[in-house]
């Protein structure tokens, strides 16, 4: 399965779990693809997803995937975990 078809599955995803206010690791995240993917290739396939959700002003999605470690995005690392919370709910209020 190529790139952008794995960004839609994942697009899928998480667009119904901010409607479900759910949070999911890069490893969950790969377990429900369920294609020979690691944790670790979900960065990749989440770029497209951030790079619609910027064009279009949307709230990330892809702040609903969080290392497991952290429990925060790899791409947010930097960032208070106040802020981290305040995105995240402008992502579960987004209609």
């Amino acid at each position: 399965m190529k790139k952008y078809q794995r960004a839609m599955e994942i697009w899928e995803l998480l667009t119904s779990a901010a409607r479900n206010h759910k949070i999911y690791t890069y490893g969950e995240v790969a377990g429900i693809l369920n294609g020979n993917l690691k944790a670790t290739d979900i960065g990749e396939l989440l770029d497209p997803i951030m790079k619609l959700c910027q064009k279009e002003d949307y709230p990330h999605l892809t702040d609903l995937v969080v290392c497991k470690e952290k429990k925060i995005p790899r791409n947010k690392l930097k960032i208070a975990c106040n802020e981290i919370d305040s995105m995240r709910k402008k992502v579960f209020e987004y209609d």
